[in-house]
């Protein structure tokens, strides 16, 4: 018999995992954290190459890569590259257009915490979604399918159910999706660690 998780993917919803499926799952998010990687490697060394080339050497480096010093293009590539250390941090959640990775690199630190802390920021995140969690608008359609999921822990001791409750806190804060736990489990987690404290 193969071996199955519980665990939570990106579009939210709680599945039963089998080792085949998490390989590719494994796969699909290294290819994810990848690409964004890539987007920052590829700004860093457009402002590398400004940095360090001569003006003719630099002039030939954009002809070949096709870019003009004045196209938004460039500029965008130019403002990623200046966030980097910052964006390196969350590369696994990164969105994986370079465009939306643009709108980030955009905000000052207040809205990036703001976005950060919003549970949204995903590789599938868009340009719409920023502006609506910058603006306090309702999120905008993010192509993730909603769902809602029920889990019942009556058959669970307390300190399994305990145990339930952080691992699937660490599982949603790693995969980016909430969950909203009853008030009753929330009231056994807070009396469990008032006791521990």
């Amino acid at each position: 018999m193969t071996a199955t998780t519980l665990t939570t993917v990106p579009n939210g919803t709680l599945e039963i995992i089998t080792p085949a499926v998490q390989s590719y799952l494994d796969r699909y998010h290294t290819a994810l954290r990848k690409t964004a990687q890539s987007v920052l490697e590829v700004a860093a060394t457009v402002l590398e190459a400004k940095e360090q080339l001569s003006q003719p050497e630099f002039a030939a480096f954009l002809q070949q890569v096709g870019f003009d010093e004045k196209s938004s293009t460039y500029k965008k590539f130019i403002a990623i590259a200046r966030k980097k250390e910052l964006l390196e941090h969350y590369v696994d959640t990164l969105p994986t257009a370079w465009t939306t990775i643009y709108q980030l690199a955009k905000l000052d630190a207040d809205q990036f915490e703001q976005v950060r802390n919003s549970g949204q920021l995903n590789p599938l995140m868009s340009a719409n979604q920023i502006s609506a969690i910058i603006s306090g608008g309702a999120p905008a359609n993010n192509n993730r399918a909603s769902s809602d999921v029920f889990i019942a822990t009556m058959d669970l001791d307390t300190a399994e159910r305990i145990a339930l409750h952080s691992e699937l806190s660490a599982l949603c804060q790693r995969y980016g999706v909430t969950v909203r736990f009853a008030p009753a489990l929330i009231k056994l987690v807070d009396a469990s660690n008032k006791d521990a404290a």
